[in-house]
């Protein structure tokens, strides 16, 4: 199979996915979406008020994504493993890997101190939820990757 035909079948299964992307277009995301190609990153968290607040469900584990980068193109199609909710003071880095924060001892303590920036109003007891997920499937150059 070409190549050109197997990437374009790999679009055509990811099309067909809801649409996951992380951080602002841009450096950000192209950051984030490497740290997850690479297997650095494999976890995200949302505080629980904006499901709340938005009338959203929970996502559910099992659900596959399409994994996008700053141009709105599929790189991967990832699928939650499992979804669970904590308090801030009590995140488990583990499914973020420690190469997300630097892998250093202090890996929870700069972990908190992002997101409490980035998440206004949020204190230690702030509940948040906490979705792991697992790369399934990449584009290759040469065919399309299945992971799982």
């Amino acid at each position: 199979m070409q190549t050109a035909e197997r990437t374009s079948r790999f679009r055509a299964r990811a099309a067909q996915l809801p649409v996951l992307a992380f951080g602002r277009l841009g450096p950000e995301r192209e950051d984030v979406t490497r740290h997850i190609l690479d297997g650095a990153r494999m976890a995200t968290t949302t505080p629980l008020a904006d499901y709340l607040r938005d009338g959203e469900p929970l996502p559910v584990p099992g659900t596959r994504y399409q994994l996008v980068d700053s141009n709105d193109e599929p790189v991967a199609i990832v699928e939650l493993a499992a979804v669970t909710t904590c308090r801030v003071d009590d995140v488990d880095l583990a499914p973020a890997r420690p190469a997300v924060a630097g892998g250093t001892d202090d890996a929870a303590a700069r972990w908190q101190a992002a997101h409490r920036a980035a998440w206004p109003g949020i204190d230690g007891d702030t509940e948040i939820v906490v979705a792991e997920f697992e790369l399934v499937e990449l584009p290759s150059r040469h065919r399309a990757v299945r992971i799982a």
